[in-house]
């Protein structure tokens, strides 16, 4: 009897060491294949967050156009590089850039996700109220600035090609999905009382090394220096409103029209040459015509610059 019993615990000892973990290949520990296992990002940091270069498009400071201004950010492991966008996008732009904010004061971004290929975005109800800044606008102006907030969105999230549409929703209450805004509650005077549809990026409304050149002629026609200064190179450098004005004063003659003929950006983007014709009217009557004139356009903190010394000839002649 003893020798069976001492038989049986030998073998129950053997079957125990065989499933210890050195041994028992067939047990394995990973999770079930229903838990949901977060892949790893090598670019995240040790803190669960890494730092990446964001391309935000600000209106102009005053003008119908939209500038894509880089800023580095931090995105939370916790984030969607979306909802960074579009918290950066919030924020009010750097002091001396020209630009203005984005968004309305006090809008709030709530739940972003994707669907069909379109992005959803929901913003709170201040999106589509008008903020005091905006009060003493005609309704033109208003509607071109609204639309200029709402394409701001658009632009900054589908600048990687990630999305080509977004579909802009509003709620008075930011912990719910919002609802579609009609057209004219962003902007839009034509089917204004038709739903917001899903938006592609605008490239009209992209200031280029082109736009820079006709704000700064639009400006030289008006005899406007506040307008000119803006799209001058040189930061604090460039000259001021008054310069500009003792500029008119000493030249002889004066812009009368102008057209842009031809633009070439360089090969790193940096840099471009803009080709204007223009016409020029002398104080005795006269007028002259210039072909093919270059005018020198740059990038200064990402956003496209006219370089003064290139237009001297053209804005403040001496015929």
């Amino acid at each position: 009897m003893r020798v069976r019993i001492k038989r049986w615990m030998a073998i129950f000892l053997a079957v125990v060491l065989a499933c210890l973990p050195t041994a028992c290949a067939g047990i394995s520990e990973s999770a079930p294949e229903s838990e949901y296992m977060p892949a790893i990002n090598p670019m995240t940091t040790a803190g669960g967050s890494q730092t990446d270069t964001l391309t935000l498009y600000y209106p102009i400071e005053n003008e119908n156009a939209l500038a894509g201004y880089t800023r580095r950010a931090r995105i939370q492991s916790s984030e969607s590089r979306q909802q960074v966008l579009l918290r950066e996008l919030a924020q009010q732009p750097e002091s001396g850039l020209d630009l203005a904010a984005a968004l309305p004061e006090g809008t709030q971004v709530g739940e972003v996700y994707s669907e069909n290929e379109v992005l959803y975005v929901t913003l709170s109800e201040a999106f589509i109220q008008t903020p005091a800044a905006w009060a003493n606008l005609d309704a033109q102006a208003l509607a071109h600035r609204k639309q200029l907030a709402l394409y701001a969105v658009v632009n900054t999230l589908t600048h990687s090609d990630e999305y080509q549409q977004v579909q802009i929703l509003i709620t008075s209450d930011i912990r719910t999905r919002g609802a579609r805004p009609t057209r004219g509650q962003v902007g839009f005077t034509e089917q204004a009382d038709a739903l917001l549809e899903p938006l592609s990026r605008n490239n009209e409304l992209v200031f280029t090394p082109d736009t820079a050149v006709q704000i700064l002629f639009e400006g030289a026609l008006e005899q406007n220096a506040t307008r000119m200064r803006r799209m001058l190179a040189g930061g604090e450098n460039r000259p001021s409103e008054q310069e500009i004005q003792n500029q008119f004063k000493q030249s002889n003659a004066v812009l009368q029209r102008y057209v842009v003929t031809q633009t070439v950006i360089s090969a790193d983007g940096q840099s471009a040459t803009v080709y204007v014709d223009v016409a020029l009217e002398g104080q005795d009557g006269r007028t002259v015509q210039k072909f093919n004139q270059p005018v020198e356009v740059r990038q200064e903190s990402g956003i496209w610059r006219v370089e003064g010394g290139s237009i001297g000839n053209l804005l403040y002649p001496q015929i």
